[in-house]
């Protein structure tokens, strides 16, 4: 083994119906539009197919039953406990809901089955069913299943996690469901999966499950957690309802209504034709027959992609998604608020109510189960706003109530109360990043959208207070979402597409909240503006991209998207006093734009009609931020230096899913690169996500194992219901001080991991800055790994046109080139980037390596060689 060279750099900074698995021989799936299939009977009541009520496809299952009625169906139920998968063969989708990374070679398991079907009642019933599933006369297991409701719903209940009575025994045979003992009526079934994969961690109570134990993770999961949520009740006082209080009310909910409708944007659509949102709308097919409603299912389009992805159902045409309904139930009430004309108003407000009384048919409904849900904040935040913007109409037309009990059981209103909990976890605080973006300001409205009441201002209270208190606090060890370093934490490591919609969602309330009775904290509303600020200095460039060494979840450059430039606008107005440094960097980001935007002037007025002033907003020079193991250095808007290294706290990488990067092991061993204003970065090229011929073991600044590729592959195992695994260190200290005038320190330990079997292989990094300076040490770095070199990379850059790489002694043009010196007097050299390097001296019994040459190394992914030339 070759010895460390990286003793002394310093940097010098220029400028179907039939199961498609193995493991599931016997059909599970019915959806009834090939008729009622053999086998399937009812003991009293009479079944027939309907056409109407539907929720999948053209065909429902109608049930009439009776009293004592029993549902029976005689096939192979196919429960068996988990077994492993074959990924080489197997659903890619169907995978992801199970373990994020396809290319895995280790073990992986399916998710648990469970039974899941499709249910509307007529008429809600004190009363419940029965289901059964056993072999013969004999009953293995069963559950109820509680019928106050009306509309559709789902059944979805594991097997053996304990939510069901009884042992499953996997040679079931039969299915019965038992209906009440008293009254008469009609059921309607549509898809019965009998054997289903399911999402374990959204196993959850609910108002029809009741007995469900929720998933047991420490996680927020803040889907499963609504019935829980739904339980608690308010401890404040209600108070007087004098006059201010009315009128600070009013005023909110006029301060909401523009912020969701801004006076640009109602300009835009004053005059737009409402022929686009009436065609959206016929697309539904919905129909009123006395008291009934009818229309085309509408469902979370994740359970066709996911759960039923090797049940062989596929996207069929007329389903709809919750997003796009959504957006529709938005759109139709922005328009309603915008045009004047009274048909075209009278058109709008029927659609809205028929839309309004559909969804809540097809079960976005109070109390709906929503098990078979996840990220469900990404798909319901567009609702909240239209009930809002049309909470008059739905007043007016007895609706207003209902949809306030809607809302604050879809948003989970009620967990407010209690601020001795976060996720019901005791002494715990912090918020859920996808709760953040896609719940909290909804959550607000629900309390917003209420009459004027003592109810209404003691809700405002509480939700005032939870937000202070525990949403905005920062949060402990690998919790979401604010740290005390600035950073946001998602999946347990350092996001800033996460965090920069949960930033959005957090200061957006405080915003709505502020010069009122129910304001936030200073300090609750410091530590957001600190997130804003610590959001904006990690990117760079005009288009304000993410250097590389932010990339640990998705390692795509990540570009702030241009809806979040009023962050800072939205923090300079949202304390009990002006911020006149951060409405500055509000107007610098605006003045990125290539062409002005219309919310660009909506929001300078806003800032300066609460003051004109402002304060030149500078970046600290030097930030590190432990809770992501970073330490960024920033010569204003010239260059940014950034270093990353990782710990028993700060995970390397995340390099699964849909982003999957196959050689990501040594990322995080003191990668350090230099960003300039038009260039972000030696590893990003141009166009795309990563430059051709890379060599994965070279990150400039970083030490690393000159592994075999075959044995760098990043191969994650399953963690019990967890999409894959984290390879965290078991070395605990990473981090570092730093000065307002940008000299500092960022220091840590690493050691190999066992998963890759180099944990003989560690050391010690340690970077110090000053001014345009980084002084970098390695120490004490150890092997065993006696066939595999030891190599700290000063540099691997993509070789373009013919600038050479210049030394003090010669320039090197030559190519292919290679040249190795085991001494040296001390000399500099400047690479293509004009970045410049010094280099004291060649450590004893180490070789230091220049070489300019054609490179073929494996693509991100793994799957093909690729080449490129480079400088290394």
């Amino acid at each position: 083994m070759k010895n460390i060279f990286f003793l002394l750099l310093t940097l010098v900074l220029s400028h179907s119906l039939f199961s498609q698995s193995s493991t599931q021989p016997t059909f599970t799936y019915e959806d009834f539009e090939d008729g009622i299939p053999q086998g399937l009977s009812a003991t009293g009541g009479k079944l027939e197919l309907d056409s109407k009520r539907i929720k999948d496809g053209k065909n429902s299952l109608k049930w009439n039953w009776v009293p004592n009625d029993t549902l029976v169906f005689n096939t192979p139920i196919g429960y068996h406990p988990q077994k492993p998968i074959n990924t080489s063969g197997y659903d890619k989708d169907q995978l992801k809901n199970v373990h994020s990374n396809t290319n895995s070679t280790k073990t992986i398991l399916e998710a648990p089955r469970g039974f899941f079907m499709w249910i509307y009642n007529e008429i809600p019933r004190n009363q419940s069913l029965i289901f059964q599933f056993g072999r013969g006369n004999k009953v293995d297991t069963h559950f109820d299943y509680n019928l106050d409701f009306k509309g559709w719903r789902t059944v979805y209940i594991h097997y053996d996690r304990g939510d069901m009575k009884g042992v499953p025994n996997e040679s079931m045979d039969k299915l019965k469901i038992v209906a009440p003992a008293i009254g008469s009526g009609a059921f309607y079934v549509d898809v019965i999966n009998t054997s289903m994969q399911m999402f374990a961690r959204t196993k959850s109570p609910n108002p029809q499950l009741p007995h469900i134990q929720p998933h047991n993770r420490k996680s927020t999961n803040y889907a499963s957690l609504i019935y829980e949520f739904s339980k608690f009740r308010p401890n404040f006082q209600l108070e007087e309802l004098n006059p201010e209080l009315v009128k600070a009310m009013d005023d909110m909910a006029d301060k909401a209504d523009e912020f969701i409708l801004p006076a640009y944007e109602r300009e835009q659509l004053q005059k737009k034709p409402i022929s686009d949102l009436v065609k959206k709308y016929d697309t539904y097919g919905i129909i009123r027959e006395v008291d009934e409603i009818y229309g085309k299912p509408l469902i979370k389009g994740n359970l066709i992609k996911g759960d039923f992805a090797d049940s062989g159902m596929k996207n069929k045409e007329g389903v709809f998604d919750w997003r796009e309904y959504g957006q529709l139930l938005l759109g139709i009430s922005k328009r309603y608020q915008s045009i004047t004309t009274p048909q075209d108003k009278a058109t709008l407000e029927k659609m809205f109510l028929d839309l309004v009384d559909y969804g809540i048919d097809q079960g976005f409904a109070n109390g709906a189960g929503l098990g078979w849900i996840h990220h469900y904040s990404y798909e319901v935040r567009e609702h909240a706003p239209a009930f809002f913007l049309m909470r008059n109409v739905l007043e007016q037309n007895n609706r207003l109530e209902e949809i306030t009990d809607l809302m604050k059981w879809m948003y989970s209103f009620n967990q407010v109360y209690r601020e001795d909990m976060a996720y019901m976890v005791k002494g715990r605080v912090g918020n859920d990043a996808d709760d953040a973006q896609g719940l909290i300001r909804p959550r607000l409205l629900s309390a917003l959208i209420m009459k004027n009441s003592q109810e209404k201002v003691r809700d405002l209270r509480h939700y005032s207070s939870y937000l202070s208190n525990v949403s905005t606090a920062y949060a402990g060890a690998l919790d979401e979402i604010l740290k005390a370093d600035g950073t946001v934490c998602r999946h347990a490591g350092h996001t800033l597409g996460y965090g920069g919609r949960g930033a959005h969602g957090l200061i957006s309330v405080a915003y709505l909240l502020a010069d009122s009775p129910f304001y936030m904290k200073d300090e609750s509303v410091g530590r957001i503006k600190k997130t804003i600020q610590t959001y904006f200095n990690c990117v760079f460039t005009p288009e304000l991209k993410n250097p590389r060494a932010f990339d640990n979840i998705r390692f795509s450059p990540y570009t702030v998207p241009e809806h979040f430039y009023n962050l800072p606008a939205l923090a300079a107005l949202s304390g009990s006093t002006f911020d006149p440094e951060l409405a500055n960097l509000y107007d610098w980001l605006i003045s990125l734009r290539e062409k002005p935007d219309p919310m660009d002037s909506y929001w300078t007025k806003k800032l300066d009609e609460v003051s004109v002033e402002r304060k030149s907003f500078e970046q600290p020079k030097l930030q590190i931020m432990s809770y992501s193991s970073l330490g960024v250095k920033r010569n204003e808007n010239k260059w940014m230096t950034t270093v990353r290294g990782h710990s028993k706290y700060v995970y390397p990488f995340e390099s699964w899913g849909p982003s999957y990067f196959a050689y990501s092991l040594f990322i995080a061993n003191g990668f350090l690169d230099v960003t300039y204003w038009d260039d972000l970065g030696s590893t990003n090229p141009k166009e795309g996500v990563w430059i051709n011929g890379y060599d994965w073991h070279r990150w400039p600044g970083a030490t690393t194992v000159r592994l075999p590729y075959d044995k760098m592959i990043t191969n994650p195992g399953q963690i019990k219901d967890e999409g894959g695994e984290y390879l965290f260190s078991d070395q605990p200290f990473v981090g570092g001080v730093s000065s307002k005038e940008g000299n500092g320190v960022f220091v840590f330990p690493f050691k190999g991991h066992d998963a890759f079997n180099i944990q003989s292989f560690s050391g010690k990094k340690s970077y110090f800055f000053f001014d345009d300076y980084v002084v970098c040490l390695g120490s004490n770095i150890k092997s065993d790994l006696k066939e595999y070199d030891v190599e700290t990379t000063i540099l691997q850059n993509e070789i373009k046109g013919s600038t050479p790489l210049a030394l003090s002694t010669e320039n090197i043009s030559a190519f292919p080139y290679e040249k190795t010196l085991s001494s040296t007097k001390p000399f500099w050299m400047v690479d293509n980037r004009n970045t410049g390097y010094y280099i004291p001296s060649v450590p004893k019994n180490t070789t230091l390596n220049f070489q300019r040459k054609e490179q073929v190394n494996p693509d991100a992914h793994g799957l093909e060689d690729v080449k490129g030339n480079f400088t290394t």
